[in-house]
């Protein structure tokens, strides 16, 4: 079957699919969407309302890491055991925590007098320093992400450095390894045949001519909190959480652990000082992290996507990981809004009032259409069976009712979900003793 890809005009997300298909020689036909009125009458036509788009005869498949999955999967790309698809999923999403603050500076900073340079000379060698450093820790960095084995996650490592070198051709003069990778990639032979003829094509970076759409379009799926070392096998595992002492980001690891009857300690940072301290010894400075083992797993989507493959928590097959992929990354997206609110927005005028009349209504009813679409959203997210994706569908609700206690009052089964996963019996449980600790949602103490 040949794949079809719908997306903007120019390189932007869909790229590493474009590299990845060509250098496998999978056989793919594109939609390209090049003026801004034709993707106003298209854009309805998608889940939540977003491209790149894979479509795969009559199913189409959205969220750039669903898509990235779905095709690492069915062509051998995801790595060898467990432990190579856990890093996998650490690295791509390090990968898209340099992106977004890569897509900031190209649409909302890029005019700002000293981002640009600031950006080239302090942030970005601080994210590659870090990015090579977990390079090499596989076979020194000599082949691919992965070591001898290539992954989907190689093709989104090239595009990040390949951008970059646009932005500054000295970006990889300090990162031997990242650099030496760069080249032999792009020296691929079905990669280079694919790379010279878009050279020739003179196929734009962004949209916005400055590496023209609109930033929704594009800034549509990169965000989150990385690390690595030798992962060892034990049973049973032992979980180590660590995270501040709030709901935030771990909520929904402590949900899907609790509900699972899965046992775990924790770690809970209390104070910035205190994170101070001990920033440093995870990779990239962030948390959540947790410990398998005392093999440390970080990114929240790697984390929950690690105990999903090991708690049989990821659906039945090829089509129920695809749909729990896309459905997570839509419910980061919207997460990402919220953010957005809380540590930026909160105290600017009629930002709140935008948000729950505007921006959460209209997120909320596209998940409600996708969530009706198994067994009309009767049980669970894939249906009859539940997934990690459920534990952060409720977590998503519930801190929207925090804000608003009438949210889901126009969305019937987004409100009859959330009463229904509240009342498993180990999860009321949990949210009880939760309840009674008075556990903030966000740090900033707003909720």
């Amino acid at each position: 079957m040949v794949y079809e890809l719908v997306y903007i005009d120019i390189r932007g997300l869909a790229e590493m699919m474009r590299l990845l298909l060509a250098d496998q020689g999978i056989a793919f036909t594109e939609e390209r969407i090049g003026d801004l009125e034709k993707w106003k009458q298209m854009k309805a036509g998608f889940a939540f309302g977003q491209v790149p788009c894979l479509k795969e005869g009559d199913k189409a498949l959205v969220q750039t890491g669903a898509i990235m999955r779905h095709l690492a999967r069915k062509h051998n790309l995801y790595g060898k055991t467990e432990e190579e698809q856990t890093y996998a999923d650490m690295f791509f999403e390090c990968i898209r925590d340099i992106h977004v603050k890569y897509v900031t500076l190209i649409y909302y900073e890029y005019d700002v007098e000293g981002k640009k340079e600031k950006y080239i000379g302090e942030d970005l060698p601080q994210f590659l320093g870090q990015l090579e450093k977990l390079f090499v820790s596989h076979q020194n960095g000599e082949k691919f992400v992965l070591g001898e084995t290539l992954s989907f996650v190689d093709y989104a490592l090239f595009e990040e450095l390949d951008i970059h070198l646009i932005l500054d051709p000295h970006a990889l003069d300090k990162f031997p390894a990242l650099k030496a990778f760069h080249g032999r990639f792009g020296a691929r032979p079905s990669l280079k045949e694919y790379l010279e003829k878009r050279k020739a094509a003179n196929v734009k970076v962004n949209g916005n001519g400055k590496h023209p759409l609109p930033r929704r379009v594009l800034f549509n799926s990169y965000r989150s909190p990385c690390r690595h070392r030798a992962f060892r096998k034990a049973m049973p595992p032992k979980y180590e959480l660590i995270y501040f002492d709030i709901r935030g980001l771990a909520e929904q690891i402590r949900l899907l652990c609790a509900d699972n009857d899965i046992p775990f300690t924790e770690k809970r940072i209390k104070t910035p000082e205190e994170w101070t301290k001990i920033k440093k010894q995870f990779s990239f400075g962030q948390v959540p992290c947790l410990k398998d083992d005392d093999a440390p797993i970080v990114q929240t989507g790697a984390i929950v996507r690690h105990l999903a493959r090991k708690h049989n928590l990821y659906g039945r097959d090829e089509d129920d990981q695809c749909y729990a992929d896309m459905f997570f990354e839509g419910i980061r997206d919207v997460h990402d809004k919220y953010v957005q609110l809380m540590y930026k927005d909160y105290d600017t005028e009629g930002k709140k009032e935008e948000f729950l009349q505007t921006t959460l209504p209209t997120a909320l009813d596209q998940i409600e259409k996708l969530f009706v679409t198994r067994q009309n959203g009767e049980h669970f997210v894939l249906g009859d069976k539940i997934s990690f994706v459920d534990y952060a569908l409720f977590e998503e609700l519930d801190i929207f009712l925090i804000l608003d206690p009438t949210t889901l009052d126009a969305f019937n089964s987004l409100k009859a979900f959330h009463k229904r996963i509240n009342q498993r019996p180990s999860l009321k449980t949990y949210l009880d003793k939760r309840a009674a600790d008075c556990v903030k949602v966000n740090w900033n103490g707003r909720q």
